[in-house]
């Protein structure tokens, strides 16, 4: 859906988020209270299903910045998306990663506590799947509950175009072309 959405432009967009995310750096992200932290990151994808996230930040993070030890878990609440994440990470550009990729079926608005602990996570990053969640308040509190202190919340969503004639045709497509594209390939026209 997000090629049909984005024509196919969310692919550079996801790229150039991870880019300047630089997951693997050192040292990591810290708050000015917290000594500088150099273990591997600890990673979260929210409405990760597919890894097309998951995949680039380990990628990154091993290719640049020479970090083989960096873990991500994909959550999604859609079992399916889950499913064919993992057999993506199966294919051999993406099975160098596996090893350091964790699935987990649960809703971000009520992470499971016994999984994802509070304070654990470096990096909380949702790409195009805030806008699917029913409660959007509660899955920001429970990222603000998952990320330690000086963690990194990121989020690459469609948002509101400035420039008039632009807004015009980005409503035109959001509201008239997208939820019947929606209709079409999945299904489903309420959620986009």
């Amino acid at each position: 859906m997000n090629d049909l959405m984005s024509l196919g432009i969310h692919r550079l967009w996801k790229d150039h988020f991870v880019r300047s995310l630089n997951p693997g750096s050192k040292p990591l992200p810290s708050s000015p209270s917290q000594p500088t932290r150099t273990e591997p990151w600890t990673m979260l994808d929210i409405a990760g299903g597919t890894g097309d996230i998951a995949f680039r930040l380990l990628s990154h993070a091993a290719l640049l910045n020479n970090d083989h030890s960096s873990r991500v878990i994909v959550s999604d609440i859609n079992p399916a998306m889950l499913s064919a994440g993992r057999s993506r990470s199966q294919q051999p550009q993406f099975a160098p990663y596996a090893p350091r990729l964790d699935w987990l079926e649960a809703n971000a608005e009520s992470l499971p506590r016994a999984i994802i602990k509070d304070n654990s996570i470096d990096l909380y990053t949702v790409a195009f799947g805030i806008r699917n969640f029913t409660h959007p308040q509660k899955a920001l509190a429970e990222a603000y509950r998952v990320l330690r202190p000086g963690g990194v919340f990121a989020c690459l969503e469609f948002s509101k175009v400035q420039n008039p004639v632009l807004e015009a045709v980005y409503k035109r497509w959001s509201f008239g072309a997208i939820p019947i594209i929606g209709q079409l390939v999945a299904g489903d026209r309420d959620s986009y």
